[in-house]
C-alpha cells in the first residue's frame, strides 16, 4: 500500500488552455532546490487536433532522451473524453474513459489489467491543468481554497486534494503568486508532501513546480523517487 500512495498519491506531473500556447512548453527537471547542473529529465507539451478532437500530450525523456513517462488528455468537442499515463520502463500503464456520467478506470501493470467504472468528476487534473489553474487562479488570489480530485490508478479510485495561497515562500518573487497543493487525508499527507506551483499573477502560467514526483531516477541500479524542481518555458 505505502509503495502504491508514494508512486500515484504523491502526484506532481499527473496530471487545455483557453490559448493555444499554453498548451505547449517544454521544461526541465532537477532535484528540488539542486541550485543548477544538469536537469534530470526534459519535460515537453504538444497539441495534435483533428476536427472536433484534441490531444494534449505530455512526455518526459531521461537526459538521454529516453522515454520515461508519457501522458495525453483527449477533449472531444472541448469536453473530456479520456486520460492515458504510461510508464514504459516499468510497464505501468492507465486509462480513463469517460462515459456519459461515469468513467472506465484501468490499470495495467507487467500485462495484468483492472477495470472499475468510477463517477465522473468535473474537476480532473493531468495535462488539462494549465485550464485548471486558468479557471480557479481568481478564486485563490481572494483566499479561496480548491477542492479538486487526483487518481489512484493501483487502487482504481480517486482522492481529494486541496490548493490554496501561500504567503512567504521562498520560490515568490514579483509578479508571481504561490500556490499550495495537499490532500486533505490526515493519513495521506504522512506519504504525500505538499507541492508548490509558481504562478504568473497576470497571465495564470505555471512557471515553476516544486516537491514530490511520480518520476524515479537511478541510484547505485535502484530506482528511487525524488523531489523536483520544474522550471517551464512557453513559445
Amino acid at each position: 500500500m505505502k509503495y502504491f500512495l508514494m508512486v500515484y498519491i504523491s502526484i506532481l506531473f499527473f496530471c487545455a488552455g483557453s490559448a493555444a500556447g499554453q498548451d505547449i512548453f517544454d521544461a526541465e527537471i532537477y532535484l528540488q532546490d539542486a541550485g543548477g547542473g544538469e536537469p534530470l529529465f526534459h519535460y515537453t507539451s504538444r497539441v495534435r487536433e483533428m476536427g472536433n478532437e484534441k490531444r494534449i500530450i505530455h512526455s518526459y525523456f531521461t537526459a538521454e532522451g529516453t522515454l520515461f513517462a508519457e501522458e495525453t488528455v483527449t477533449l472531444k468537442s472541448g469536453s473530456f473524453y479520456s486520460h492515458t499515463a504510461a510508464f514504459p520502463v516499468f510497464e505501468e500503464s492507465s486509462l480513463l474513459v469517460r462515459e456519459e456520467n461515469s468513467m472506465i478506470f484501468t490499470y495495467t501493470k507487467k500485462g495484468r489489467t483492472r477495470s472499475k467504472n468510477v463517477p465522473y468528476f468535473e474537476h480532473l487534473y493531468g495535462p488539462a491543468r494549465q485550464d485548471f489553474f486558468n479557471a480557479v487562479l481568481p478564486f485563490l488570489l481572494k483566499g479561496e481554497t480548491i477542492v479538486f480530485d487526483l487518481p489512484v490508478p493501483p487502487l482504481l479510485t480517486f482522492v481529494d486534494f486541496r490548493i490554496y495561497q501561500i504567503e512567504g515562500s521562498k520560490y515568490e518573487r514579483p509578479g508571481t503568486v504561490v500556490l499550495e497543493m495537499r490532500t486533505r487525508s490526515l493519513l495521506l499527507q504522512i506519504f504525500a508532501r505538499p507541492i508548490q506551483y509558481v504562478v504568473d499573477k497576470e497571465t495564470g502560467l505555471i512557471l515553476e513546480i516544486h516537491g514530490p514526483t511520480t518520476l524515479r531516477r537511478k541510484v547505485k541500479n535502484r530506482w528511487e523517487f525524488f523531489d523536483g524542481s520544474i522550471y517551464f518555458e512557453y513559445p
